[in-house]
């Protein structure tokens, strides 16, 4: 069973989509179970009332990465040393 607020969060994304009419209620009842059915379906994924993560991503509702790291941003801010190092008798026997 789904709580209330995150009902609501899912309710408001599949009526942003065409998939519910209304007002969200953040209760998870037969009308909400059905149009997540139906969205699932129609995106190929499963067909169980309970959404799956892929879903809850495509409906912007997937983990907050706010405060993870940017790999690319960290990574491009390393000092020389610690950048890979190409190794030059790969490189040699490649030649």
């Amino acid at each position: 069973m789904i709580q209330g607020d995150r009902a609501r969060e899912i309710q408001t994304a599949l009526t942003r989509e065409g998939y519910m009419k209304g007002e969200p209620s953040g209760v998870w009842d037969e009308p909400t179970k059905d149009a997540m059915t139906r969205y699932q379906v129609d995106h190929g994924w499963q067909a169980k009332t309970l959404p799956d993560s892929r879903a809850l991503i495509q409906l912007g509702l997937g983990p907050s990465h706010k405060d993870a790291i940017n790999a690319p941003a960290v990574s491009a801010n390393l000092p020389a040393q610690a950048q890979p190092v190409k190794n030059s008798a790969v490189s040699e026997n490649r030649q």
